[in-house]
């Protein structure tokens, strides 16, 4: 199993760019479980988000944009984003 991610470093105006991850020789199937939850959870945030601001466009588009929903799915966004 191998993870690697991108680490952008801002260092007085210059990008560097670092590469990290680990290798785990002979994962067990939990660990390889855990690796694939790890890559679908930014996939599964971004769907999340695309449903909360399809409920916000639909009541928007039926004339009632601040109904108590929107203003929960709003809420609901803004912590998902943060």
């Amino acid at each position: 199993m191998r993870a690697s991610r991108l680490r952008r470093c801002y260092c007085g105006g210059a990008t560097t760019e670092q590469r990290t991850g680990i290798a785990v020789k002979d994962p067990t199937r939990r660990e390889e479980r855990l690796a694939a939850l790890v890559n679908l959870l930014p996939l599964l945030l971004g769907l999340a988000i695309l449903a909360l601001l399809r409920g916000i466009a639909r009541s928007v588009r039926d004339g009632d944009p601040f109904v108590a929903v929107s203003v929960r799915r709003l809420r609901e966004y803004v912590a998902a984003t943060i």
